[in-house]
């Protein structure tokens, strides 16, 4: 059978062979299976549905077809869970530059195989080549070393592991990206003048069952003991209902089970970024803000939240209660900066930028956002917000293509607080000239009311 056929035997309806669904992922790494048959594949997924045990043999497929780690066995010799951490992306989310050292800190082994992120969703891996000298393409033996060594590495996830996870997701960020274009136009309006809700829930851009099995066959490609999955949901993810969000998540735990292995999902508000900084640069240096104690409170309570279920994960901890005490005394003590420190060191970095962030990536241009009328701010659109980012070359639109480090925004306000007209919003940064279209795309993402809000919890829910 051809891969093309097993996509027509799902568009029927019918349920897909272990055998058939491995065909169909030689197809996507062969290229057998081309774009059109990939996104009809995710299209047939969207109306027919993957079972369990499909979506099961799926995540196991992408996993074997390919480079493979085997994390128990090569770093036996290092006590602890190794504990694999992932997100399905989202604006702004350095969480990973600031719990992994925390975790570290406390004894935890973090070995983390990350990829390069597409559309406004850059990996850690991307944030962290905005350090000078960092190297993340350090190969398998230097990888496990350092664990060994110092029990914190990351490594940037090479081509061929797990790449049809790759070539999905490639698919599924086109149609990402197209949406955003359709939607909101250069100028970010509705073709009315009126602003649109990036966050009105509406199909999934990536099927939920589809999705666990793209992300959970990263995992698995590494040989991780416990799977940690950050769900992202809302205006800058590319799950937009909270019940898709949700399917992933329980569906998450379902498999991790039948894997014999620990699963948790942490449901995660996407509507507006993270923190205050987006863009590679800008991020790192509040992800060391929030080490030195200094950061924002939400990207505080949502690292402490995740190095929390990783201790949890890692049987290190008995309630989450001891197991986020512990991630916030770790960074209140400093030891997770020291941590930081080493880690970047290790890799290469001069670690000098800590204390000097101007030796970070610098702009050459920048565009202030002003506020066109008095009010309360509703939340900060992080779907505009990473078009910006796009449309200024802070992120990429294919795997192989280059991005600006020195690109970014700061947004100086935030949901439920209140502006005055011509205040400053936010800052567009960037090292090459700014298009008039990403300013813009930035000013509509601030939409504003006459009643007081409150400001919605980042931490929807947690699954086990």
């Amino acid at each position: 059978m051809h891969a093309v056929d097993v996509v027509r035997k799902k568009e029927r309806g019918e349920t897909l062979q272990v055998h058939e669904i491995r065909r169909m992922v030689e197809g996507l790494v062969d290229g057998t299976l081309p774009e059109a048959e990939t996104r009809a594949l995710i299209r047939a997924v969207s109306r027919r549905g993957l079972s369990e045990d499909e979506t099961l043999a799926l995540a196991r497929a992408i996993a074997e077809t390919g480079d493979t780690l085997d994390l128990s066995s090569d770093l036996s010799s290092v006590p602890g869970v190794k504990v694999g951490k992932i997100t399905t992306g989202g604006v702004g989310d350095k969480t990973s530059l600031v719990a992994l050292p925390a975790v570290a800190a406390l004894g935890l082994p973090v070995a983390h195989v990350s990829a390069r992120g597409l559309g406004p969703h850059a990996g850690s891996v991307d944030k962290l080549a905005a350090i000078p000298g960092f190297r993340s393409a350090i190969g398998r033996e230097a990888f496990l070393t350092q664990v060994q060594d110092i029990g914190l590495a990351v490594m940037e996830k090479p081509a061929s592991m797990a790449p049809a996870a790759d070539r999905l997701l490639a698919v599924v960020y086109d149609a990402f990206l197209e949406e955003i274009g359709r939607t909101y136009g250069a100028e970010g309006t509705d073709g009315a003048g009126r602003k649109p809700d990036a966050g009105a829930e509406g199909s999934a851009l990536l099927p939920p069952a589809l999705g666990v099995a793209v992300f959970m066959g990263r995992l698995l490609a590494a040989g991780y003991e416990a799977l940690l999955v950050d769900v992202k949901v809302g205006a800058g993810a590319l799950f937009r209902s909270e019940e898709d969000a949700r399917s992933f998540a329980e569906l998450w735990v379902r498999l991790s089970r039948r894997l014999g292995k620990k699963g948790a999902a942490v449901i995660v508000n996407m509507n507006q970024p993270h923190g205050q900084e987006v863009g590679t640069a800008n991020e790192v240096r509040e992800a060391v803000e929030v080490l030195m104690g200094r950061g924002p409170d939400d990207v505080l309570g949502l690292s402490m939240r995740l190095g929390g279920e990783m201790l949890l994960l890692s049987e290190t901890a008995k309630t989450i209660e001891e197991a986020v005490n512990r991630v916030y005394e770790a960074i209140r003590s400093g030891a997770a900066l020291l941590k930081f420190k080493e880690w970047v060191e290790r890799q290469g970095a001069d670690a000098a930028f800590i204390d000097e962030p101007a030796l970070l990536p610098q702009p050459e241009y920048e565009a202030v956002i002003g506020a066109q009328a008095e009010g309360v701010l509703l939340p900060v659109d992080a779907g505009l917000v990473g078009a910006a980012l796009l449309l200024a070359g802070g992120a990429r639109r294919r795997l192989d293509a280059p991005l600006d480090p020195a690109c970014g925004a700061t947004l100086y306000y935030k949901e439920s607080e209140k502006v005055s007209r011509g205040e400053a919003l936010a800052r567009l940064v960037a090292g090459r000239d700014i298009p008039d279209e990403a300013a813009e795309m930035l000013a509509s993402a601030f939409r504003m009311t006459d009643q007081n809000i409150m400001y919605s919890h980042t931490v929807i829910d947690v699954v086990k």
